[in-house]
């Protein structure tokens, strides 16, 4: 979330093969991986919503599979006995809708790179929107 929205303000970053980065991912959240799941879902679905530009949602093809990786994503999670969880992450998205939509207007305020650019920074990538799908 925080790298695509700098992206978005016009940031460039560099790849630095030296560099060493420590990171405790999900320290307390690996205690329980479906809430882990749950949080994994959430947040990526809470960046799609605030940080993606409509431009690109309409510019190539790939960027119209969101709704339908979404979909698949509950269908996983309801596959894995997670169903609690999938709707958990609904019901979030659908009270936080509107604080969610205004924080939206707020980042696309703020963008300073046009879709094209944008676009051209994605071609050839491979976007992992959920882990469980793609």
């Amino acid at each position: 979330d925080w790298s695509f929205r700098a992206q978005l303000e016009g940031f460039t970053f560099l790849y630095v093969p030296d560099a060493v980065v420590y990171h405790v991912h999900g320290a307390t959240a690996n205690r329980n991986k479906r809430f882990r799941h749950y949080l994994e879902f959430r947040n990526m679905t809470q960046m799609v919503i605030k940080d993606m530009p409509l431009c690109l949602l309409f510019k190539r093809w790939r960027f119209l599979k969101i709704p339908l990786v979404h979909a698949r994503t509950i269908h996983y999670f309801c596959k894995m006995g997670m169903m609690k969880e999938a709707l958990l992450v609904e019901r979030y998205v659908f009270t936080h809708l509107f604080q969610l939509l205004k924080k939206r207007a707020e980042i696309q305020k703020k963008r300073r790179v046009s879709c094209d650019d944008l676009d051209r920074k994605m071609e050839g990538k491979r976007i992992r929107l959920w882990k469980w799908y793609l």
